[in-house]
């Protein structure tokens, strides 16, 4: 897998094909625990 998290967040699997990581909640969850890189997050409920 590939993320590309600068400009708008892009994921692509092992042969280069883009990979859809759902809706913005999905993807802002994603970006978050890659930047991470590892370390635990806080448990935080959102609400709409």
């Amino acid at each position: 897998m590939e993320f590309r998290v600068l400009g708008p967040m892009e994921v692509y699997d092992a042969k280069s094909a883009p990979v859809d990581v759902g809706g913005p909640r999905q993807r802002t969850v994603l970006a978050r625990l890659l930047v991470a890189g590892g370390r635990s997050l806080p448990n935080v409920t959102h609400h709409d």
